[in-house]
């Protein structure tokens, strides 16, 4: 079911609310694989880690302040609870703590997909730097499902 505007109906390019939450459990980065799993065989969950120290200070200073603004969203959501405390007693407080919870909302869906798009990126960008300093050799330059599952078992210790 898409919008409407100016007589055109339009499907969002990606997944929100609801749906966002049911396609990161079901198929996450499309690969119809386990959570956390990209098509590449790479497991974030167990690599992030490895993965920052190969990131450069500027892809490290670039997902730290993406990450701010996830979290600045969150604390502007936050404050809709005392607000709304007070809203019981003094009913503007209330007026004021939806408008917090509506803003904090609103920037936090814009600033997690900012935050995903910008984590997905390093990855892309950096994991061919992983799987040189783990020692996973390379071929034709390209991170293959080999190489992902390489660096996870590494990542992993085995397991």
């Amino acid at each position: 079911m898409g919008r409407t505007w100016h007589g055109e109906t339009h499907r969002p390019r990606r997944p929100t609310g609801p749906a966002l939450h049911r396609s990161a459990r079901t198929a996450p980065s499309g690969s119809g694989t386990a959570p956390g799993r990209r098509g590449d065989g790479l497991d974030l969950v167990s690599c992030w880690p490895r993965l920052w120290f190969a990131l450069s200070d500027a892809a490290r200073e670039e997902v730290a302040r993406a990450r701010r603004r996830v979290d600045a969203a969150a604390v502007t959501a936050a404050w809709a609870l005392p607000y709304a405390v007070a809203g019981v007693r003094w009913g503007p407080a209330g007026v004021a703590a939806a408008g917090l919870l509506l803003l904090g909302w609103r920037w936090g869906r814009v600033a997690a997909a900012e935050y995903a798009e910008i984590v997905e990126s390093a990855v892309d960008v950096h994991t061919r730097d992983l799987a040189t300093a783990m020692g996973v050799p390379l071929r034709s330059d390209q991170v293959t499902p080999e190489v992902g599952r390489a660096l996870t078992h590494l990542a992993r210790k085995g397991m």
